[in-house]
């Protein structure tokens, strides 16, 4: 509660929606029965390496079980070959890849087809060396709807002032899902600070940057993009606490993106669906991030049913 009333203090002409499932249901969308895979829009991830491609592979689970009607991956060919050999979800392309296992510096040539791709994922696992920059400047620049997790957001704060001008100039928004401290790199503003007024910061971040969305990850949440209604997640929960949720976010908001039609609301729908499919775990000692997609249908499905029996 304590965490509430700071959110309300800092910002008392524009206070924040509280996400539950009861105001959750003007944002959620009913999926048609007559439709086909083309109708819930091609996601692609980018990202992994030799080191992480568990990240990149645990977003594409969670993308696909967010509703996407088919899933490619464009990743170095050490981590394909890892991902291949234990993930039927998602098709793969083989990146050339450094001597390390990363992107090569020549791996955004083979990036192709690129306008093919309702929604663009960019950051899991990818590590930030500069082979990466083209590789996030080619997606920056694509029309797809763009999610920035993870080192796509090290990236950015990285070539910040290169990568944010193109993003100003863009049609559709890009969706960030920083934590405290990659948000503190992006806005060159101390951690400690951030916590003394995230919703003011956050806010006015957005009205620097009119096209992104961000998340700010935290045990509340804040979802928020300029002239919208705030939105903050209230349900701090240990179970979340671990390597590889962060990915796990990624994946769910990407695979929402891909059929529901406004990206903010994805974003929001996105950040509560993946908190609430931390409740009622039995340990969150023993929680890990594939729960929480094994727990995905429950959540959906309860969403679902408000709808229908309004």
């Amino acid at each position: 509660m304590e965490t509430k009333s700071k959110v309300q203090k800092s910002h008392p002409l524009f206070q924040p929606q509280i996400a539950t499932f009861k105001t959750m249901q003007s944002l959620w969308q009913i999926r048609e029965s007559h439709s086909h895979k083309g109708t819930f829009g091609k996601v692609l991830l980018v990202g992994g390496s030799f080191r992480m491609q568990g990240a990149l592979n645990m977003a594409t689970k969670a993308c696909f079980h967010s509703g996407c009607g088919t899933l490619t991956l464009f990743t170095p060919f050490s981590s394909a070959q890892a991902i291949a050999a234990k993930n039927d979800l998602a098709m793969i392309i083989a990146s050339p890849q450094d001597e390390e296992g990363y992107f090569a510096n020549d791996a955004y040539l083979s990036l192709l087809d690129i306008e093919n791709y309702r929604v663009i994922g960019c950051g899991n696992g990818m590590g930030t060396k500069e082979s990466g920059l083209p590789l996030l400047e080619k997606i920056i620049r694509s029309g797809a709807l763009v999610v920035l997790d993870a080192d796509g957001i090290n990236l950015l704060a990285k070539y910040k002032e290169q990568l944010l001008a193109l993003i100003d100039l863009r049609t559709k928004p890009v969706i960030i899902t920083p934590h405290l401290m990659e948000f503190s790199r992006l806005t060159g503003i101390e951690v400690s600070q951030i916590q003394k007024d995230p919703l003011a910061i956050v806010h006015a971040f957005c009205l620097q940057h009119p096209n992104l969305i961000v998340v700010l990850k935290s045990e509340t949440t804040l979802i928020s993009q300029a002239q919208k209604q705030d939105y903050c997640i209230n349900r701090p929960d240990s179970a979340l606490a671990k390597g590889g949720s962060g990915d796990v976010l990624c994946g769910i908001i990407c695979g929402l993106s891909a059929w529901i039609a406004n990206p903010f609301h994805a974003a929001v729908l996105g950040a509560f669906a993946h908190n609430q499919a931390a409740v009622g775990t039995l340990s969150p000692v023993a929680f890990t991030p594939l729960d929480l997609i094994e727990n995905l249908a429950q959540v959906f499905a309860k969403l679902d049913h408000q709808i229908n029996s309004k």
